[in-house]
């Protein structure tokens, strides 16, 4: 047909937040489940600055994990974001963490995860 409008489909992952939600074929239902996922997606990935400060309180040793400040800071993490952390324990130029300590460290960061 000339002159006619030709709708593209987009899949739903590669649309922007306000284009899906606005879409005439994304229901009331849908829309809120989007949004819910994303909020929980943001929420499970610790900021920046957490890691730093968790980070920086760890430079203390194993004996920093007894701390608050710490405890909360781990329970922050996700779980590749505590592989990254472990690693970056055993790669430290200045007292780099033993094998005990980051199982240590991992179990902390299991035993905050199971207090959720």
């Amino acid at each position: 047909m000339v002159g006619a409008k030709v709708e593209r489909v987009v899949p739903l992952a590669k649309r922007s937040n306000l284009d899906l939600l606005l879409a005439e074929d994304v229901s009331f239902e849908c829309a809120v489940g989007i949004i819910a996922d994303r909020q929980l997606c943001s929420r499970a990935a610790a900021a920046n600055s957490t890691v730093d400060a968790l980070m920086y309180g760890l430079r203390a040793g194993v004996k920093a994990l007894e701390r608050g400040d710490v405890q909360r800071r781990i329970t922050a993490l996700d779980e590749p974001r505590m592989h990254d952390c472990a690693k970056a324990l055993q790669q430290r130029r200045a007292k780099p963490w033993s094998k005990d300590e980051i199982r240590m460290f991992v179990a902390m960061w299991v035993e905050c995860h199971d207090r959720r």
